[in-house]
């Protein structure tokens, strides 16, 4: 069986996948490449949207040593996320296993515990690319998020994109996925559910529905490329 895990939509090599195990593709995190993730970090959101390493260094050196452990993972996720859309998968990745230790910093120090655990849990997801044992490492952040947090919204989308990108076999449900999406997206527009949402539908069949919200995320943001892909697949 083949499996697309690369940024790109690449094809990774078979593995084997253990039973019962959340089975995050990269798509979780950095393949969908929406600037704005409702990070933290005042001003980030704005940097990300640019996709400009140097707007995100820049807000980087405004705060200086004033950054949390927690903050510093964010602006390493942002930059992975960037350089995922160059399509440089070793900086991304690098960037991306620098942020994991930031973060671990971050919960050791009981930092930001609910926020820290939802990066993990993407970044494990989206380190899945390019090993299938982070797959095991999902469960501990989405474990903690439902015990501490069971109906923040970050739980209610890491519940989602779980069922989004695990396989059948192992527990994935994308009916049950696009049901939350939905329901998470009535409540208020963000452009990570929206994007999430989006793919859902495109996963189950719904190119209209997915055409639709593709749409609306690029009214009111021309530039986000995560629905300028999907847009492009469903032509």
């Amino acid at each position: 069986m083949k499996r697309n895990f690369g940024y790109d939509g690449s094809v990774a090599p078979d593995s084997l996948e253990p039973p019962m195990t959340p089975y995050l593709i990269v798509a979780a995190l950095l393949a969908l490449a929406a600037p704005a993730r409702a990070f933290e970090t005042p001003g980030l959101d704005q940097a990300v949207a640019t996709y400009r390493l140097d707007a995100v260094s820049e807000l980087e050196a405004t705060l200086k040593s004033r950054l949390t452990s927690y903050q510093r993972a964010e602006i390493l996720a942002s930059k992975a996320l960037i350089l995922s859309t160059r399509k440089d998968n070793d900086g991304a990745k690098r960037h991306a296993l620098a942020a994991i230790d930031a973060l671990k910093a971050a919960i050791a120090a009981n930092e930001d515990m609910i926020a820290s655990q939802f990066l993990l849990f993407k970044l494990y997801g989206q380190m899945t690319a390019f090993d299938w044992t982070f797959a095991l490492k999902t469960r501990d952040p989405l474990a903690y998020l439902q015990t501490h947090a069971p109906q923040d919204r970050r739980t209610r989308i890491a519940e989602a994109m779980n069922w989004l990108f695990t396989p059948g076999l192992f527990g994935g449900n994308p009916e049950k996925a696009v049901a939350r999406l939905e329901a998470l997206h009535a409540e208020r527009f963000d452009p990570e559910t929206a994007n999430l949402l989006a793919l859902a539908y495109q996963q189950t069949g719904k190119r209209k529905e997915a055409r639709a919200i593709a749409s609306e995320i690029l009214a009111r943001n021309p530039q986000d490329r995560s629905a300028q892909d999907l847009l492009e697949r469903l032509r």
